[in-house]
């Protein structure tokens, strides 16, 4: 009920900054030709830049280094929202108060999800109608990814279908040599070796697409807002034990207590630092490419 009553207050907010003299949404700040993306998370973002060019201007809603499980929209976000020609959505339920304001206040036909057609695997095997939405964490997917904006981005604004093509051209060479560089690094690690407990469940597509395990996570969930159970813990902790796994991976931002509690009736170590977006403001994971090197290298040093 408080969630609904802030969103409500936030576009009530949103009607009166447009009513405004001289403060409507559209046309203030939009270059002439260019089109407006508001792009749910940094990589998206990112993607829609490299694929855009010059033809527009692209802004990521939720900032880098902030939690899309837990993000609240501002009166800034709306306003990005109403004004944007295309609206890139993850998909999965990544950000709820995201996908609620796009669905109550956005044209569907300004709305583009760029997951469309990749296979949602569950987020816990305890809950198998909960997706993780983190899809991108696969380079084949993020690949797709990349795909999806353009085909959208060539259907919006035809005249810029070739420079469209040939900067996703570029940008899809890059993530297969990418692709390949982390099947090289993760062969180095013995299977029986590739093993993966992490904060929460984020390494789902990663770890289906580089021959991984995921042997738990702290919390059982897709989401960093759920709280595991006592009976969650002593699982997780009979799964370490019963398959030796050397490290517990806890992602920037998560709490590393609980890591360190179960690590202590295992005899796993912690180690902290894997990433899901870029941060342009930490230069070890400033773009997508960098991100997924700096995962990779971080897992080949602990499980090798």
């Amino acid at each position: 009920m408080r969630y609904a009553q802030q969103l409500a207050k936030l576009f009530v907010l949103l009607w009166l900054l447009a009513s405004l003299p001289g403060c409507g949404v559209r046309g203030g700040n939009k270059a002439e030709n260019q089109l407006v993306i508001v792009a749910e998370t940094p990589v998206i973002a990112e993607f829609a830049r490299e694929v855009a060019g010059d033809r527009a201007t692209v802004h990521a809603l939720i900032p880098p280094g902030q939690d899309p499980h837990t993000y609240q929209l501002t009166a800034a976000d709306l306003r990005l929202l109403a004004e944007a020609d295309l609206v890139l959505l993850n998909g999965g339920t990544l950000a709820p108060s995201v996908e609620q304001a796009v669905k109550t206040q956005v044209d569907p036909a300004r709305v583009v999800v760029v997951s469309a057609g990749l296979e949602p695997l569950p987020a816990a095997r305890e809950n198998g109608e909960q997706v993780d939405p983190h899809f991108w964490l696969s380079v084949p997917n993020a690949i797709s990814y990349v795909k999806t904006i353009r085909d959208t981005l060539v259907s919006a604004d035809p005249e810029g279908a070739s420079p469209y093509n040939q900067n996703a051209e570029r940008l899809i060479k890059r993530l297969e040599e990418l692709d390949a560089w982390v099947r090289e690094q993760v062969s180095s690690i013995p299977p029986e070796r590739r093993l993966l407990v992490t904060g929460h469940r984020v390494f789902t597509y990663f770890a289906r697409e580089y021959g991984f395990t995921v042997v738990g996570t702290l919390v059982p969930s897709a989401s960093t807002e759920a709280e595991p159970s006592a009976a969650d813990l002593r699982r997780l902790i009979e799964r370490i034990r019963e398959k030796r796994v050397p490290a517990i991976f806890v992602e920037r931002g998560f709490n590393p207590t609980l890591a360190r509690q179960v690590a202590e009736a295992t005899g796993a170590k912690v180690v902290e630092g894997l990433t899901d977006q870029p941060d342009p403001s930490r230069p070890e994971v400033a773009t997508y490419e960098a991100m997924m090197r700096h995962n990779v290298m971080l897992l080949v040093e602990e499980l090798r």
